[in-house]
């Protein structure tokens, strides 16, 4: 699946794999010709769909009707690696509630290794919780991403520190090396990363944003939201964009 982007890229864009030089889009996008091939149709493992069953129950989610959406993200060694803070959201956008936490996950599967600073997705772990909670309390009706991220933005100093540009030199340290309790619920920043081959599931109610890679290879995953067989197609999930 690998191979087939560097394929799809060289042909598009004259990106060359053994060419750095040719590296020149940070993120490329519109894949869909590819996809509409079938060639990720491998993602849908044995493995990916025991875990599903899991979590939904056997025949509990709704099968895509193709798989797979590539996130590439190429080098920009420039300067080091440092916790986002722009473009932090939630996969809700007003479609799904997120009182129930199997309605919808996203599916990450890593097609190369992903090291720390590689642009794997930041998320904050245990921000699921809090953005369940207060959906809770707040009474019904979908929430959207905006709104959840700005109550935690208004409401926790330490989410209004995160989603702030600063040149703090203790910035990594303070969100990704130290657990921070929220309403009794433990965060912290942490990268998507892992082997060629991982598979990473995310709750949509959980903060996450684009990070640069810093590495010296590109990023490549596929990702893909996986609804509950129950949900409406119009909820089937919001559009997939970190």
């Amino acid at each position: 699946m690998a191979d087939a982007i560097w394929d799809f890229l060289a042909r598009r864009d004259g990106v060359r794999r053994e060419a750095r030089e040719t590296w020149t889009k940070i993120r490329p996008a519109q894949f869909l010709p590819l996809a509409r091939t079938g060639v990720f149709d491998a993602m849908a493992s044995p493995g990916v769909g025991a875990a599903l069953d899991e979590v939904f129950g056997s025949g509990g989610w709704r099968r895509p009707k193709r798989w797979g959406q590539p996130l590439v993200t190429f080098p920009a060694a420039d300067r080091a690696w440092d916790v986002p803070h722009a473009s932090w959201h939630l996969d809700l956008d007003g479609q799904i509630a997120p009182g129930q936490p199997t309605d919808y996950l996203r599916v990450f599967a890593l097609l190369a290794d992903l090291e720390p600073g590689g642009g794997g997705t930041a998320y904050v772990s245990g921000s699921h919780r809090l953005t369940i909670d207060w959906a809770r309390r707040r009474g019904g009706g979908p929430v959207r991403s905006a709104e959840a991220r700005e109550r935690l933005e208004r409401e926790h100093p330490w989410f209004a520190a995160l989603c702030s540009a600063d040149d703090h030199p203790d910035r990594t340290r303070r969100f990704m090396d130290e657990d921070a309790t929220i309403d009794c619920v433990p965060v912290r920043v942490c990268e998507m990363v892992g082997e060629a081959g991982d598979v990473i599931l995310m709750h949509p109610a959980t903060l996450h944003t684009i990070a640069p890679n810093r590495r010296e290879v590109p990023r490549m995953t596929l990702v893909q939201g996986i609804a509950a067989a129950a949900l409406p197609v119009a909820s089937a999930g919001p559009k997939l964009r970190s």
